[in-house]
């Protein structure tokens, strides 16, 4: 009961906190700031990978290939399938899957749970 107790808290902090972080979203760059690129539309046949580092406010995400996810000094394990990305954490030494949406909106803008990222490599 207590690790169920547990979870149902762990899962409330979690929705919590991206409600609040999305609520944090900084304001696009000027449309200056932002290359040709990075508001073409992608190619629909094209398969788009996350990899990369991307900043939002100032917090840096970097993707990497080997399937890391790198924030600040965490390091989670995700996986892209789509449209969704799924980030594995530990929370309280037990092992988390959190599923969040991504919207592709140029080669360089995207957004994941509605949190706005630019690529910045």
């Amino acid at each position: 009961m207590l690790e169920e107790i547990s979870r149902a808290i762990s899962t409330a902090l979690f929705f919590l906190c991206t409600a609040i972080v999305g609520g944090l979203e900084p304001s696009p760059p000027s449309p200056a700031d932002i290359p040709v690129a990075a508001v073409a539309e992608t190619d629909t046949n094209e398969v788009f990978s996350i990899v990369g580092k991307w900043n939002s406010g100032g917090r840096v995400f970097d993707f990497t290939e080997s399937g890391k996810l790198l924030y600040g000094e965490r390091v989670f394990e995700y996986t892209q399938n789509g449209d969704t990305v799924t980030v594995l954490a530990n929370v309280n030494g037990k092992r988390r899957e959190y599923t969040v949406s991504l919207n592709v909106l140029g080669e360089r803008v995207v957004k994941l749970n509605g949190v706005t990222l630019y690529k910045t490599d």
